[in-house]
């Protein structure tokens, strides 16, 4: 017995005859492009261009559900920053961020830019901190000699 006739003896026992049903047309089977989700394309691509290959298993529900939760257009910027940063691990680095904005509540596109902003203020204000660089003017100025 082959694979084959395997096949359609479970089918038959569960009820469904195919020898019965008709063959759907070639374009049933094809999904039109009314039946793609525009905004969900709009993040494959972004995520291959920035990013690289799209995640498969358990990242690739992950990435849905944060498309879903927050929309596509602040998954779309997270992906930005995370191309920006040039982490070593990408999805990792990714999934941090859409995690940090959740937390914040950010869900437009608007939010994420402030989010953006902030992180990068904060960030030049820890390089500074480090390098002993401060904004203000010296405590003394003239000419000493």
């Amino acid at each position: 017995m082959c694979i084959r006739d395997r096949y359609r003896d479970r089918q038959k026992k569960a009820g469904k005859d195919d020898d019965k049903k008709e063959p759907e047309p070639a374009d049933a089977q094809a999904p039109s492009k009314s039946t793609i989700d525009q905004e969900w394309l709009k993040v494959v691509q972004a995520y291959e261009k920035n990013i690289g290959m799209l995640p498969y298993g358990v990242s690739s529900d992950l990435l849905i559900s944060y498309y879903e939760d927050m929309g596509a257009e602040v998954v779309i910027k997270a992906i930005e920053v995370t191309n920006a940063a040039s982490p070593d691990n990408p999805w990792q680095y990714l999934k941090a961020v859409l995690e940090k904005w959740i937390e914040k509540k950010i869900d437009t596109p608007e939010k994420a830019d402030a989010a953006i902003k902030e992180f990068e203020r904060k960030k030049a204000t820890r390089n500074r901190k480090a390098t002993g660089e401060t904004n203000e003017p010296p405590a003394v100025s003239g000419d000493f000699y």
